[in-house]
């Protein structure tokens, strides 16, 4: 159940997305992608996975939620692109960090980053190739020349997401993941800085 503290968290963490996305700055917090610079290097989805990280499956729902509006006031179809990503980038991610438990490798972030670019990479390659033709029009033909380049991005934004997310944790007092963090988890997570912190799951 959620405290009043994680919801605080949520709050937080939806405003920075929020600031994120309607306030992007090119070349900062929006990178074009070189290979195709409609598409955008943005930190949201590390943002994502540091709430799943610090609060759990079901708030990290919520921040693609608030993905979902910020970005969808100006662009709907960008929206549902952006925010499929980071959905399918964060379900393997703690579908990873669930099989780990099990398997329970030294660095427990391999097997969530691993499943993460997996499901991101294939979901949305099926994914772009019905949507892009449905929301834009794109001929078949064109959109098949167009997938190895998105699944090239998509490889790259899914790597900084789960690279940069782990860093912050590692590097954040053990008592703000203690204040904050769900702990209902019983799986103790041996490559956080702190070795009592726990690990979250699905």
């Amino acid at each position: 159940m959620a405290t009043s503290k994680s919801i605080s968290l949520i709050a937080i963490f939806g405003a920075i997305i929020g600031i994120l996305e309607i306030f992007p700055i090119i070349g900062i917090t929006d990178i074009p992608f070189p290979l195709y610079p409609k598409l955008t290097i943005d930190p949201t989805g590390i943002v994502i996975i540091l709430g799943y990280l610090i609060l759990g499956f079901i708030p990290s729902l919520t921040l693609c939620g608030f993905a979902l509006i910020f970005i969808g006031y100006r662009n709907i179809f960008g929206a549902i692109f952006k925010v499929l990503s980071e959905l399918f980038n964060l379900i393997g991610f703690a579908i990873g960090f669930t099989l780990n438990r099990k398997i329970k490798l030294k660095n427990e972030f391999i097997m969530p980053f691993i499943f993460g670019i997996i499901f991101r990479v294939i979901l949305m390659h099926i994914s772009n190739y019905f949507l892009l033709q449905i929301f834009y029009g794109i001929p078949p033909e064109v959109v098949i020349a167009l997938l190895p380049i998105i699944d090239i991005f998509n490889t790259l934004q899914g790597s900084i997401n789960m690279t940069i997310a782990p860093l912050i944790i590692r590097a954040l007092p053990k008592e703000i993941i203690e204040k904050f963090g769900n702990h209902s988890s019983s799986v103790e997570d041996s490559t956080f800085s702190h070795s009592d912190t726990k690990s979250p799951s699905i």
